[in-house]
C-alpha cells in the first residue's frame, strides 16, 4: 500500500476548474547515469522525472498532462532531488519519501500504484504484474507494457524493475544500459540470461 500522504497527493490530480494554471518547479540533479530532470509542484509532489537529454520533451507531456502550465527553475532542492541523491548515494528506501502525481487513466494508476510496491532489488515480468492486479482479459501484459511505458515519473514509479518474461530488459525509455545499472545498483540478480552481456555505465 501507499503511504497515506502519497495517495492524498495523487487524488488531488483531475479534480481542477478549467481556468486553473499549474505551477511547476524543474530540479536538476546530476546521477551516475546523466542529469536528471525533476517536476514538483508547490508542494514538493513529483509530476515528471526524466533525463536532461530528454527534457525537450517535457513541454509537450505536461501540456498533455496538465494543460495550463508554467514552469521555472526551484529555487532549492527539494524532497524530491534530495531523495534521489539519497537513494543514488545507496539510501535505496528514499523513494518512498517521494510523493508523486498520478494523472493517468484508471489502468494507468492502478499500474503505477503496484509498481510503487515492488521493493528494490526485485524484479517482475508483465504478465506477473498484470495477475497481481486481476487484469486476466487478452492482451493483459501488453495493456500491463503500455502504462508501464507511459509512466512519466521514472524511477520514483520504478517501471525499470518490470522485465521481459525471458529475463531480458527490455521496454525502458531511458536505454537498456541504464536500466540493468538501476537494477544492479539495487542489488537485483540479473545472473539469468543474456541480461549481464548488456553494456553498462
Amino acid at each position: 500500500m501507499l503511504p497515506h500522504a502519497l495517495k492524498l497527493a495523487s487524488s488531488r490530480i483531475g479534480h481542477r476548474p478549467r481556468s486553473f494554471v499549474m505551477h511547476l518547479f524543474h530540479h536538476l540533479l546530476a546521477s551516475p547515469i546523466g542529469n536528471i530532470v525533476i517536476t514538483t509542484d508547490g508542494d514538493d509532489v513529483a509530476h515528471a522525472v526524466t533525463l536532461e537529454e530528454r527534457a525537450a520533451d517535457l513541454p509537450k507531456l505536461l501540456t498533455r498532462l496538465y494543460g495550463s502550465h508554467t514552469v521555472q527553475a526551484a529555487p532549492a532542492p527539494g524532497v524530491a532531488a534530495q531523495a534521489l541523491t539519497r537513494y543514488f548515494d545507496g539510501e535505496l528506501t528514499a523513494l518512498a519519501d517521494i510523493a508523486v502525481a498520478r494523472p493517468g487513466n484508471a489502468l494507468q494508476r492502478q499500474v503505477w500504484s503496484a509498481l510503487r510496491d515492488i521493493p528494490p532489488g526485485i524484479v517482475t515480468h508483465y504478465g506477473a504484474l498484470a495477475q497481481t492486479l486481476s487484469i486476466t482479459d487478452r492482451g493483459a501484459a501488453w495493456k500491463v507494457g503500455q502504462a508501464n511505458a507511459a509512466n512519466p515519473i521514472a524511477i520514483v514509479v520504478p517501471c525499470h524493475r518490470v522485465i521481459g518474461k525471458n529475463g531480458m530488459l527490455t521496454g525502458f525509455a531511458w536505454g537498456v544500459a541504464r536500466k540493468r545499472w538501476l537494477l544492479l545498483h539495487e542489488g537485483a540478480d540479473l545472473s539469468d540470461g543474456a541480461s549481464l552481456l548488456l553494456p553498462g555505465f
